[in-house]
């Protein structure tokens, strides 16, 4: 697939992502008013939201590079998985580590959706944030808008701050730098990573990992 197909693609998906979640508001709104209950407030309307949110590009991209990443499967290395997966955890600790010196480490409003929805539904949360949201997000930033700033951009070290700061402002629900910061961590791994291995596959797996071991320390610290 060339580079501009793959740029088509990351408007298509910048309008799914932005316009399936009006919708859905709209509908949950009209709902809500048409039957006369508080259907949004429990919950229902955010899993739902997020569900599609990301379910339709999900479906969408593994139509269009399912094959490419299944061969892609053959350079990845359970070695490298791994070591970046333990990276990606040391460099997060380390970053709120240092950020609790500073201020109560707060929480991020993407991380504030995804316990909403895992309180709500275990199996959707685990489902859009440690399967359908590393797989779609990874095609993204990494196999699409990295791959397009390597092209245009001589200077890798250039492309990787870039790519990093993409990935962290898209997250960020609220301006802190706090917050920015550590997506741009989050960004700066697995970019890096992408950019020494460039196996899509190994990047979906690191990321998918990693959720899950969050995931699975929120859950931790609520019982």
């Amino acid at each position: 697939m060339t580079q501009n197909n793959r740029i088509r693609k990351i408007w298509i998906y910048l309008l799914g992502i932005i316009g399936v979640p009006i919708l859905m508001s709209i509908v949950f709104v009209i709902l809500q008013s048409t039957i006369g209950e508080d259907i949004i407030s429990d919950g229902l309307a955010l899993a739902v939201i997020n569900l599609m949110t990301y379910l339709i590009p999900f479906i969408f991209y593994i139509k269009l590079f399912g094959r490419e990443i299944l061969e892609d499967r053959k350079q990845a290395k359970f070695v490298s998985v791994i070591k970046y997966l333990t990276i990606f955890i040391l460099a997060t600790f380390v970053y709120r580590f240092v950020e609790s010196f500073f201020q109560t480490i707060p929480v991020s409003g993407n991380q504030e959706t995804v316990n909403e929805v895992v309180g709500f539904n275990i199996l959707i949360g685990i489902t859009v944030t440690c399967i359908m949201g590393p797989f779609v997000e990874e095609i993204v930033y990494r196999y699409m808008i990295q791959d397009w700033l390597d092209s245009k951009i001589k200077n890798k070290l250039i492309v990787i701050f870039i790519s990093a700061a993409i990935f962290a402002l898209i997250h960020m629900n609220e301006l802190d730098i706090w917050i920015f910061g550590e997506y741009f961590v989050s960004g700066l791994v697995l970019t890096i990573l992408y950019h020494r291995k460039h196996s899509i596959y190994t990047n979906i797996l690191v990321h998918g990992m990693f959720n899950i071991v969050q995931m699975i320390l929120s859950l931790l610290l609520v019982v």
